[in-house]
């Protein structure tokens, strides 16, 4: 199947980690020549990605804002329309994706792609990194979602995004905790020890793999990690943000506080990575689906600090309530 000619709609969450996926997956299916609607769930708002949608509208994308959850039967807020196409970045569990597997299949979809979740994964934290068989917790809702398509028979393929970041995102904890730290010549609370690994992926490399599986007959009923290619320390990241800001990086290393976060006791999402190694394996999408990332965090920090500052984040108060329960827990 060629996108080209072909119709395609997107269901789209709120927000968060995978807040930007449907304005990216728009953007590039259009530009192939696919016909777009984005299902939104919500209402319009003012904040990122959603205030851009005018530049999908001018691509003559067809934005349609709703409670997806209260639509038991998407025909009608579709107005109708049939789709070969389906990329779901809403469901959550088993109860919010029979309605649209349900429409999927009554409309003979040909491919039904899936936005998963990295997070149900539970590495041993003896090998790394993460792969597809690698195991997971087998009641997570994303999980739950993959077998649902799997039961119903729907030509379905599922990718497991990490840590994404990119144009337009509405959750910048991950880049944010080190760029207000490192701009305000803050210390750096990370857990353990700065070597260890994690995955950062621009949102366009992310949609850019979910449309490669178009087409491909083989790619039905697979999982595929989806993540950068390239693993990045937690200090490492400290270096490319210290460089990016113009701050020496052997310096800015200086300021990193290791802590014992078992001893720590900090809220969830105060360090916005895990403690352990976590980085995903993409080789099999590399392989079967011929992707190939297109981005470098190192690059990509450039135009990221340029909206960090247009923000007002350089002067901005930063909320540190957190860091001196991890300093008070040095490793």
């Amino acid at each position: 199947m060629k996108l080209a000619g072909s119709s395609a709609l997107i269901v789209q969450n709120k927000g968060g980690g995978h807040g930007e996926l449907g304005f990216h997956l728009a953007k590039q299916l259009r530009a192939a020549g696919c016909t777009v609607t984005l299902l939104n769930d919500g209402q319009p708002t003012a904040k990122p990605p959603f205030d851009h949608y005018n530049e999908l509208e001018q691509e003559y994308v067809d934005i349609v804002w709703t409670d997806v959850k209260a639509q038991r039967d998407l025909s009608s807020v579709l107005k109708g329309k049939t789709f070969d196409l389906v990329f779901d970045n809403w469901s959550k569990d088993e109860g919010t994706v029979r309605p649209i597997a349900e429409f999927a299949k009554k409309n003979n979809v040909k491919h039904y792609m899936y936005v998963s979740s990295g997070g149900m994964y539970q590495p041993t934290g003896d090998e790394f990194p993460i792969l597809e068989k690698t195991k997971v917790k087998d009641d997570s809702g994303q999980r739950q979602v993959e077998k649902t398509l799997e039961a119903m028979k729907v030509p379905w393929t599922s990718f497991r995004p990490q840590y994404i970041y990119g144009p337009y995102t509405n959750k910048r904890d991950y880049l944010d905790f080190f760029f207000d730290r490192v701009t305000h010549g803050l210390p750096i609370p990370i857990p353990y020890e700065g070597a260890t690994l994690t995955t950062l992926t621009n949102a366009e490399d992310v949609a850019s793999m979910l449309i490669s599986a178009v087409g491909k007959q083989y790619a039905i009923g697979e999982v595929f990690n989806c993540a950068s290619d390239r693993y990045i320390s937690y200090e490492g990241i400290v270096r490319m943000v210290a460089k990016t800001v113009g701050k020496d990086p052997s310096e800015a290393v200086k300021s990193i506080v290791y802590y014992d976060p078992k001893r720590a006791a900090l809220p969830k999402g105060a360090f916005p990575f895990r403690n352990t190694h976590f980085c995903v394996n993409p080789e099999k999408a590399k392989l079967l689906l011929d992707w190939r990332p297109q981005h470098r965090l190192e690059d990509d920090l450039k135009w990221y600090f340029a909206a960090y500052r247009s923000l007002g984040k350089l002067a901005g108060q930063v909320d540190t309530s957190a860091d001196a329960k991890a300093i008070a827990a040095r490793a």
